[in-house]
């Protein structure tokens, strides 16, 4: 990396990914010289463009291993990590990335639209998704006014 130049924390992640795919956030931190909440914060904003893909880390005796992350494939001749804005997300991509943020924040409540305004898309669409994901229990809405939810039953 070139750190004469001044470059945006995503712009950084966007580089060490692509050097490093299948790195966890903790690697980047420590590759980019970034905090890593800033690489974490990175990385859900990349994932609800598109740009980035994570794989969920599993558990190995007990404990969660950490996931890993990958800049998505360049598509009609664009690099890796980028992708029109007009891309429409696959079906049941948008709880994916909600369910990423949710994770991101540690447990706290958020409302449909903070987690809107974090990743990038409608509070309506993200409130709808909540909704669904509450009824299936993968999350759990701790105030009706103003609706919060958090991860985890």
């Amino acid at each position: 990396m070139n750190d004469g130049e001044k470059r945006s924390p995503v712009d950084k992640v966007v580089e060490v990914l692509g050097l490093n795919p299948g790195s966890t956030a903790e690697q980047l931190a420590d590759r980019c010289g970034l905090g890593g909440s800033t690489v974490r914060k990175a990385l859900v904003r990349l994932e609800s463009e598109g740009r980035a893909s994570r794989t969920a880390g599993g558990r190995a005796e007990g404990r969660k291993l950490p996931d890993s992350w990958t800049l998505v494939a360049a598509e009609e001749g664009r690099p890796p990590g980028e992708m029109k804005k007009k891309d429409r997300l696959p079906k049941g991509r948008l709880a994916e990335l909600v369910l990423a943020h949710l994770r991101s924040v540690g447990g706290q409540p958020q409302s449909p639209a903070a987690v809107g305004k974090a990743i990038g898309h409608s509070a309506g669409a993200i409130s709808n998704a909540l909704r669904k994901m509450a009824e299936s229990g993968e999350v759990k809405e701790v105030s009706s006014k103003p609706k919060r939810y958090r991860i985890g039953a």
